[in-house]
């Protein structure tokens, strides 16, 4: 993955057109993408009676929503964008274990400020803060013979953290960004009901390879 995208971060490079819009008085209005996949191992031990087993489990994520934001100055951006994000996963059952699925719905928004760094006013790299607030359902399912342990969870997120992507214009009015990395903080409130309540607070840091994360988005203003 990173192999190819320096490849076509250099492919790039050597093209130059119109200016890149990210001047004073620009607007853009898109939409966010993203998908994750991720499988896992674990074989454990049971010490009272010495019996193991294998599980294993496979998450797959994925989220839309639309995005806008405003230059306030050239190359420095404010906006904001909604969410909402889908997430399933599937485990096989192990000797300490019985949950076999956890499906995720999450909901929100997000506030932000970018700076741009571009080169031949095309290409470039997008750098900035934001802070947000998601709302997450969960549902847990066992296997049969343990299905009364079944429950709900509703878990209130407060996040802020920088981000930085990879931006191109491909025409004067299109543009697309890939996301690079992402550095994030977030307090989280969850109410299990029968389960408890509970809280945390997590520092989270993600990369190109933990996911595809994309935007692309229309460009307008008063010299459009």
């Amino acid at each position: 993955m990173k192999k190819l995208l320096f490849f076509i971060a250099s492919f790039l490079f050597v093209y130059q057109s119109s200016n890149a819009q990210t001047a004073k008085g620009d607007q853009t209005l898109g939409v966010d993408l993203g998908f994750t996949y991720s499988k896992s191992s674990q074989y454990t031990i049971n010490p009272y009676d010495n019996s193991s087993g294998t599980s294993t489990g496979k998450t797959t994520t994925f989220n839309i929503g639309p995005n806008y934001s405003y230059f306030i100055a050239n190359n420095l951006d404010i906006g904001a964008s909604l969410q909402y994000s889908s997430s399933t996963t599937n485990n096989t059952a192990d000797v300490f274990n019985s949950l076999t699925k956890q499906f995720d719905r999450n909901y929100g928004g997000e506030i932000y400020l970018r700076k741009y760094f571009m080169y031949a006013n095309k290409i470039g790299i997008r750098a900035g803060a934001y802070a947000g607030y998601f709302k997450q359902n969960t549902q847990y399912a066992y296997i049969q013979a343990d299905s009364y342990d079944d429950y709900n969870a509703k878990t209130d997120n407060y996040l802020g953290g920088f981000n930085l992507a990879l931006v191109y214009y491909p025409s004067k009015c299109l543009g697309v960004s890939l996301n690079l990395a992402n550095l994030e903080y977030d307090h989280s409130k969850t109410d299990a009901t029968t389960q408890g309540h509970s809280s945390s607070n997590n520092i989270y840091f993600n990369y190109v390879n933990d996911g595809l994360g994309a935007s692309i988005f229309y460009v307008f203003g008063s010299k459009k």
